[in-house]
């Protein structure tokens, strides 16, 4: 495969793989409703999106199972909804270079297109903000600066 080709590959592949995760994302937004927010009540984070943001920017709390399964349930039900060339592009771009598969050279699996697309959300994730996540950092590092304060009496 000529350089430009495989150039042009990865172009299309960012391209699908950004469009679903801003899909996802939007749909992680939608997931408001106070049953679905494991920070609690006085967290001020209003929907999923702002919880995994600030996960990802803290800390990783036990409930990080949960999240991660979610976003990989969402990513697979988008990632089914595409076109069969576009599943088999983020797939197969996805599984590049992974040495798990060694003996199985010529397949592709979906599994690294969900996880392709689930990492460029966790990298969106880690640098995404607004005032509710802002809020909800500032006052976790003003409730470590407190500890640190009383540890030093």
């Amino acid at each position: 495969m000529a350089v430009d080709d495989f150039k042009l590959l990865l172009n299309l592949n960012h391209f699908h793989l950004e469009a679903i995760a801003e899909k996802v994302i939007v749909e992680l937004i939608a997931l408001n409703d106070k049953d679905f927010l494991l920070a609690g009540d006085d967290s001020r984070l209003e929907n999923v999106w702002e919880e995994i943001c600030v996960q990802r920017q803290v800390e990783e709390s036990v409930h990080w199972d949960a999240y991660e399964n979610t976003i990989e349930n969402f990513v697979t039900d988008e990632l089914d909804n595409q076109p069969e060339s576009i599943k088999t592009l983020i797939s197969y771009i996805g599984g590049l270079g992974n040495t798990d598969y060694s003996d199985e050279e010529d397949q592709i699996f979906i599994e690294d297109g969900v996880c392709a697309i689930k990492e460029r959300i966790l990298e969106k994730a880690e640098s995404y903000s607004n005032d509710n996540i802002y809020a909800y950092i500032n006052d976790v590092d003003e409730e470590d600066e407190e500890c640190e304060d009383e540890g030093e009496e």
